[in-house]
């Protein structure tokens, strides 16, 4: 593992904190199990995590506990094993897994964000009634998931529409988006977007600068077709 770029919050996983690195780091030298990566997750603050065969080491940001260490940290500088998951999303101040087709979340949880009903905070994983579950996205402070089924349910703040139920409302609980024929889905900061078995694009939530793809600059509360997709 090698990172390269902004150190702010130990980023870089270094215990040799640098402003910028102009070219990539080795982790730091604690971390020697960090080996065999087979895929990476970035958070939108300061939050990384790396997936191996032996469990996924995280690092960087940890004030809202969102690296599940079962702590919070003001930064965790070296990397640390924190669950065995075969995948991670990361989001603002907020984490998600799948295991065995459920999803769990931890970390902070004032808009719901974890998807337990609560608006609780949680160091540790929380899960839902959702069951199938084949991909996670987290948003900085909105969460979506996708079923075998292909059903599409997301849930956290929508102040912009980014949860694409047709409202503004905050959820805390899983809610249905769109019921067939998704493929995955990704989260922005504060728009969502999901990819359809059938190769079409569809996003909904803020569109300020068009991240949407529907050739306007309005948000949406409900999924819209990309152009040309």
């Amino acid at each position: 593992m090698w990172c390269w770029g902004n150190d702010d919050g130990c980023t870089l996983g270094h215990d040799v904190i640098v402003q910028y690195g102009l070219k990539p780091l080795q982790l730091s030298p604690e971390a020697i199990g960090v080996t065999g990566v087979v895929a990476l997750a970035r958070g939108l603050q300061f939050d990384v995590c790396a997936i191996t065969a032996a469990g996924d080491w995280c690092w960087g940001d940890d004030e809202y506990g969102e690296l599940g260490d079962g702590q919070k940290d003001t930064e965790l500088c070296v990397p640390m094993i924190t669950m065995t998951s075969p995948t991670i999303a990361l989001g603002g101040s907020h984490s998600c897994s799948v295991a065995g087709g459920r999803v769990v979340c931890w970390g902070a949880n004032d808009y719901g964000q974890l998807g337990d009903g609560s608006m609780n905070a949680s160091l540790t994983p929380v899960g839902n009634a959702l069951t199938g579950v084949t991909s996670v996205c987290a948003g900085f402070v909105h969460t979506c998931a996708v079923t075998s089924s292909g059903a599409l349910f997301c849930w956290g703040l929508s102040s912009v529409g980014q949860v694409g139920d047709g409202t503004h409302e905050t959820r805390s609980k899983p809610t249905a988006i769109l019921d067939k024929g998704v493929a995955t889905v990704t989260c922005g900061s504060f728009h969502t977007c999901a990819l359809m078995s059938s190769g079409a694009i569809t996003c909904w939530g803020a569109n300020q600068f068009g991240q949407l793809g529907d050739g306007t600059f309005d948000s949406r509360n409900s999924p819209v077709a990309v152009v040309g997709f």
